[in-house]
């Protein structure tokens, strides 16, 4: 996967963003921002459910499928780990013109990491 995939986040599908928070992930864990479980990555998917990072796991080791699906109430929809215990942060809205996870902190990890989509297989 190269930074040219990379599409605002309503034209993503589910596995772009699932890609994208593990390579956020791994680039946080290499320069050190988090360590081991430290700190959590959440997109919203759509008006309804937010993909986001599980409690417990080290973020730089993360794979698609580590994922977990919550509804915005933050009952657990799919994903076979537990969603973390900062997931009610997560399910706020911030601030209109404030974007946590962008495309540019995304086309950094690609381009820091030079990693494509064959890493998470």
């Amino acid at each position: 996967m190269s930074t040219d995939s990379l599409l605002p986040g309503s034209a993503k599908t589910e596995l772009q963003h699932r890609l994208d928070i593990c390579i956020a992930g791994r680039w946080m864990y290499e320069q050190g921002y988090n360590v081991a479980c430290e700190g959590n990555v959440s997109v919203r998917l759509d008006d309804k459910r937010i993909l986001t990072t599980p409690t417990c796991m080290n973020k730089g080791m993360l794979a698609p499928e580590d994922l977990v699906v919550t509804d915005l109430d933050g009952r657990q929809l799919s994903g076979q780990r537990k969603f973390s215990s900062e997931l009610a942060m997560h399910l706020r809205r911030p601030p209109r013109g404030l974007r946590l996870l962008d495309a540019d902190l995304i086309r950094l990890c690609f381009r820091k990491l030079s990693l494509d989509s064959a890493a998470f297989r």
